[in-house]
């Protein structure tokens, strides 16, 4: 008898593998000014939960599609970040793989916030299964996108006072007129949140322009820096004492952050965020006029005690001997018109003008200036050398 052995043909089986995400998002973003993730894998009742589903196609009928996540074994799932593959140790504290005997099988949960941000990830299974019509094991994978991206978030720095121009003129009223001292705070912001002022995350840097060359250096570097100092837990605070600054003042703020508490670590770079402040002593327009000068006096009176009054449109100014240079001039008249007069006989506010100079015929002139002195500096001697005095302060002038 001849023999003849005859066997099933039993074409290959199709898996389709399917790993999606049962609500919780695969996209993470990072916010690094408060160092949070959204959403947050790690906190409890949101992590991320990927269900694996692996279905079975028989193209001869012999099995009936369906789930066989219950028969897989060996699963393992690995973190591949830009080809770089990490086996995810189930329990480890980054995830949880279900390995219970029905339809969930397989699937994982990520309790730790593991994807690097700005990398590009995805979560990979292998898992093994074997066909019940040849015995044979079959190796299934698949694998899902992840990813964290960081948020943008720009870092400025905001200060309360803006620039302006400085009045140094008192007045009679007190509402008209501007401090000589005014403080700057200056505040950082991540985005829209203001930092907090800790001394070990947030530091102030102030620089100050050079008259003499124009460059910025550190507020404090040097002697010349009477006019302005700084205070506060990070350095938030400018004292400016306007009175002091000569014509004007320009001033820088850096704000230096470390989200991880390594400020001291922080330099200025290019990209380090600031702001500047300016303050320009400028005189608004005034009028001027010497009050007590009698034109018709009597051969009794040897001396005029005039004063000069100094006015704007906010008033009489109160400090003018203090800012303006206040000259007094006496001249004889003459008969072929007025001569402006050229004798100085006083310097200031009042006066006392000797009426000697007063003809009988043409009596005699008395012409008066005021201009602006200029802003406080300090006092230098001839070679450059700064002046103080027995106790070492600058002297200003």
């Amino acid at each position: 008898m001849k023999t003849k052995r005859i066997d099933l043909d039993h074409k290959p089986l199709r898996y389709i593998v399917s790993l999606f995400s049962t609500g919780v998002p695969t996209k993470q973003i990072y916010n690094p000014s408060e160092r949070l993730y959204t959403p947050d894998y790690s906190e409890a009742g949101v992590p991320l939960t990927i269900r694996l589903e692996v279905r079975i196609q028989d193209p001869s009928s012999f099995i009936n599609t369906s789930l066989v996540n219950k028969d897989l074994y060996d699963i393992a799932y690995y973190l591949n970040i830009e080809g770089t593959r990490t086996l995810l140790v189930s329990g480890g504290g980054k995830a949880n793989i279900m390995l219970n005997n029905d339809d969930s099988k397989g699937t994982i949960q990520i309790v730790s916030n593991i994807i690097p941000v700005g990398k590009t990830a995805s979560l990979e299974l292998e898992a093994k299964y074997t066909d019940p019509r040849t015995l044979q094991v079959q190796s299934i994978r698949g694998s899902i996108s992840l990813s964290c991206i960081g948020e943008t978030i720009h870092e400025t720095v905001l200060l309360d006072t803006a620039s302006q121009r400085y009045d140094p003129f008192q007045y009679e009223s007190a509402n008209n007129q501007q401090p000589k001292t005014i403080k700057i705070k200056a505040t950082h912001r991540f985005g829209a949140k203001v930092s907090d002022y800790d001394a070990n995350k947030l530091k102030f840097i102030w620089k100050k322009m050079r008259d003499d060359n124009g460059t910025f250096s550190d507020v404090g570097s040097s002697d010349l820096d009477y006019d302005c100092s700084v205070s506060g837990n990070c350095g938030e605070t400018i004292t400016v004492d306007r009175s002091l600054m000569g014509e004007n003042i320009i001033l820088r703020c850096y704000a230096l952050y470390s989200s991880d508490g390594n400020v001291s670590t922080k330099s200025i770079v290019a990209t380090t965020p600031m702001q500047t402040v300016s303050f320009a002593r400028v005189l608004p327009d005034y009028d001027y006029e010497a009050i007590d000068l009698i034109a018709d006096i009597s051969q009794s009176v040897y001396t005029l005690k005039p004063y000069m009054k100094v006015m704007t449109n906010k008033g009489t100014v109160s400090n003018a001997n203090e800012i303006l240079e206040m000259r007094w001039y006496v001249g004889s008249n003459t008969n072929s018109g007025n001569t402006l007069p050229s004798i100085e006989v006083g310097h200031g506010e009042n006066a006392e003008i000797p009426c000697s100079y007063i003809t009988d015929s043409n009596g005699m002139l008395v012409g008066y200036n005021v201009y602006d002195a200029g802003g406080l500096k300090a006092l230098v001697d001839s070679d450059g050398a700064i002046l103080v005095d027995s106790d070492g302060a600058i002297l200003v002038g």
